[in-house]
């Protein structure tokens, strides 16, 4: 029998809890964030969804840190 691992889907969308914690910010910079335009979030009934897409651009849009010798 497979392992739950080898079958699961990849999540197309994380929770704000599992957000925070996949990007290190707190729920206050995550809805920060969120208000000034930078992150992007859907509604399923209650739950607010983090789409994976919009996480991945956010990181893509933060500043690079050059490391000095």
């Amino acid at each position: 029998m497979p392992s739950i691992e080898s079958t699961a889907v990849p999540r197309a969308a994380l929770r704000v809890s599992e957000a925070c914690s996949a990007l290190a910010i707190s729920r206050s910079k995550l809805y920060l964030e969120l208000a000034a335009g930078r992150l992007r979030a859907v509604k399923c009934g209650r739950r607010t969804l983090i789409p994976v897409p919009s996480i991945k651009a956010w990181l893509d849009g933060l500043p690079a840190h050059s490391v000095r010798p």
